[in-house]
């Protein structure tokens, strides 16, 4: 993120602070997961993903421009009464400062979403896919504020659990090149993906294989090898596993959030792997199975 776009979020208004305009959002929740829009590219921040909301107009309430903005940019039209105020942020950026109102609407059923032309695409997003999302700027540490300030709010704990898959060939570590993902672009990973909810880690890990790079795993070959307890934005459980036998042929399944695969020797590998996956494996190779990073 450039200089230009960053914003500060503060619950309290920062000394100095002079608002230029209010800023009314609707976080709209179904079935656990939020609703995200994607800046059409050529709006301000477009390829970024936002939550429906928009400035006030002249007379309006923050409740009603909630309200609007949701219809508008959405098609989903509710009566501004069912809308939980969850209070104002106070948004600083380089440019300007500006008042944040966060609304939430819990649908008991997925609504439909129409779009206008703000936005060219809809996703419904699990908690742990905020963290990694291109989100607009600010919109992360609003998330943070809204998921503190929604009572009940379905939301990851405080730790991440993560499945990462070491499969080798001919003493070579199997690593994908990450695009378009918003973390660690352009960087080289192993086949990994989180453990959702209810989910165990050993079917994470087969399902991610099979998503990723196209393969079936033999659970009864998978083994965890490590173990890294890992402090970054959040806490992080990451489980290494490796698996001797798996069906079907290693592709790219994801083109979109990979340029390629790979094979790498151990004692080669690429400096842009991302760092706490190479200290994992260095650690492994060292015989170690179990190793902490982040904790200084």
């Amino acid at each position: 993120m450039n200089q230009k776009t960053m914003a500060q979020v503060f619950l309290k208004p920062p000394e100095g602070f002079s608002p230029k305009k209010a800023v009314a959002a609707c976080y709209i929740e179904s079935e656990g997961k939020l609703l995200l829009l994607r800046r059409t590219i050529g709006q301000k921040e477009g390829g970024t993903w936002t939550v429906p909301g928009g400035k006030l107009e002249m007379g309006e309430t923050p409740r009603e421009a909630a309200r609007r903005e949701l219809e508008e940019e959405t098609g989903i039209s509710i009566d501004s009464r069912m809308l939980e105020d969850l209070g104002t942020l106070y948004i600083r950026k380089p440019e300007l400062d500006y008042t944040f109102a966060m609304f939430r609407f819990v649908s008991p059923t997925r609504p439909s979403v129409r779009l206008n032309s703000e936005n060219d695409a809809v996703h419904w997003a699990a908690p742990h896919e905020i963290e990694t999302l291109p989100i607009i700027s600010g919109g992360r540490a609003a998330y943070q504020r809204y998921s503190a300030a929604a009572p009940g709010a379905k939301r990851r704990g405080t730790t991440s659990v993560s499945t990462y898959a070491i499969l080798m060939k001919e003493g070579q570590v199997l690593l994908g090149l990450r695009q378009n993902t918003g973390y660690a672009d352009g960087m080289w990973s192993l086949p990994a993906g989180h453990v959702e909810e209810g989910e165990p880690a050993s079917a994470a890990m087969v399902r991610e294989a099979e998503e990723e790079i196209g393969v079936r795993l033999d659970p009864q070959t998978l083994k965890a090898v490590h173990i890294m307890h890992r402090q970054s934005n959040r806490f992080n459980i990451d489980i290494f596993f490796t698996c001797s036998k798996w069906e079907g042929a290693i592709e790219n399944r994801e083109p979109q959030k990979c340029v390629r695969l790979s094979f790498f020797p151990l004692d080669a590998l690429p400096e842009n792997l991302i760092r706490y996956q190479r200290d994992a494996l260095e650690g492994l190779s060292k015989g170690f199975s179990f190793t902490e990073q982040g904790w200084d």
